[in-house]
């Protein structure tokens, strides 16, 4: 079968259908995932009420778990602030030179919370005025102590003292910024006494929590599957179109997806040039714009006459139309993510700076959400509405799901993103 003159690859979303749910184990299966939403988002979540919206054929699915008309129009008017707010709050901060933390309490009906250090300082009470100004009860001001850049630049210490915890016996394997809790998260495989009283003592002064990690960080492995499957069957899902300054188009997804290991030395490789089908269909091959290490796990398949347009989403097409900025996401936002395997899971971005080693490489500035993902969700589209937001890599400790940011991708890879 020949290629088309333009091959559209569509996201394939779940045909989101609504049904009456009448296996009790059915029921019992996915409860606790429609009630952590609820629970994240501060919708109702007695269990007698999801139970009913779960059952109910006129219920919406949009966002992957079951919702009333008013409940899934309520999530749509979140999106929309926090696409249409955010982005001028901040610019309201940066012009007055204001030092801050932003999030959203999603518990609190989406309120847009901004934290500010020095906020008796001049530039921050301008700041205070304009943003109070434009958009009234819809943002709540306090006082914090640290900045996000503070939180971040405490991250980065603890990275650089890896190999002198290793030196300790200490094994240190991720490290995020918890800008609401005001700390710096440190995972580390054993917390002996020893192993934490050093830790305090090294990082004194630092606002740090210690936590032990039992399951390492894993990419999402891949499996061979129906979305897009490599020459020697591993299969992994879209995430979106792109072009370089040559022209050239590609289609990404995680560089994982195309890494084997070495059985002999046990290191990584990267299969460059490997082929990648579509549907049956040659799609491209891997090409020499991949990252699989700092801010970014992914890779562009090189294709000819290839566009991502659209994702399939409750039985109809749904086009992108924008890849968000890497400077205005929030903690607190609204993250779904689309794979061929667990299709569309909903929740909320809770850390803009996520890092771990794994494979041989280290990460940083990852993003971790409440989303779920398995495996062969792999580089598959994570999205909030319309708007690309980046692709999947996997998980780690506390993040069901960790996604490479499209902003750092296109740097990483000297892309470009575009739906033509």
């Amino acid at each position: 079968m020949k290629l088309k003159s333009i091959l559209v690859v569509s996201l394939f979303l779940p045909f989101l259908h609504s049904g009456v749910v009448s296996a009790e184990n059915d029921l019992s299966t996915n409860i606790v995932e429609e009630k952590n939403f609820r629970e994240d988002f501060g919708l109702n979540s007695d269990t007698s009420f999801v139970k009913n919206v779960m059952e109910n054929p006129n219920s919406k699915k949009t966002f992957g778990v079951a919702l009333t008309d008013t409940e899934e129009k309520e999530m749509h008017r979140r999106i929309k602030i926090q696409e249409e707010y955010i982005p001028k709050i901040k610019n309201i901060i940066k012009a007055n030179e204001a030092i801050d933390i932003i999030y959203i309490d999603q518990k609190n009906n989406g309120k847009i919370k901004v934290g500010f250090k020095n906020i008796r300082s001049r530039n921050t009470q301008n700041a205070i005025k304009q943003i109070q100004e434009e958009f009234g009860n819809e943002v709540e001001v306090f006082e914090t102590v640290y900045s996000e850049e503070d939180l971040d630049n405490y991250n980065k210490q603890v990275w650089a003292a890896k190999d002198e915890l290793l030196n300790q016996g200490i094994d240190l394997i991720m490290v995020s910024t918890d800008i609401i809790n005001q700390t710096v998260t440190i995972g580390i495989a054993k917390t002996t006494k020893a192993n934490v009283d050093f830790i305090k003592s090294y990082f004194k002064g630092m606002p740090i929590s210690i936590t032990e990690v039992t399951d390492p960080p894993t990419d999402t492995a891949v499996r061979g599957g129906e979305e897009i499957i490599s020459t020697n069957n591993r299969g992994c899902s879209i995430g979106f179109g792109a072009k370089d300054s040559s022209g050239q188009y590609y289609v990404i997804t995680a560089a994982h997806c195309s890494r084997i290991q070495n059985t002999s030395t046990g290191g990584w490789v990267y299969l460059s040039g490997q082929g990648w089908n579509y549907n049956g269909t040659y799609l491209g091959h891997a090409s020499s714009r991949w990252s699989y290490y700092g801010m970014s796990d992914a890779m562009g398949i090189a294709v000819t006459n290839v566009t991502v347009k659209e994702m399939n989403l409750n039985g109809g097409l749904r086009t992108i139309n924008g890849f968000q900025n890497s400077s205005n996401d929030v903690v607190g936002q609204v993250v779904c993510k689309t794979g061929h395997t667990t299709k569309v899971t909903c929740g909320k971005l809770t850390s803009r700076n996520v890092g771990y080693s794994v494979d041989g490489s280290t990460f940083f500035n990852l993003r971790g959400a409440t989303a779920t993902n398995t495996k062969g969700d792999s580089g598959g589209t994570v999205y909030s509405d319309y708007t690309v937001l980046g692709i999947v890599k996997g998980a780690a400790p506390g993040y069901p799901l960790v996604y490479s940011h499209v902003g750092n991708i296109a740097n990483d890879l000297g892309i470009t993103p575009t739906t033509k």
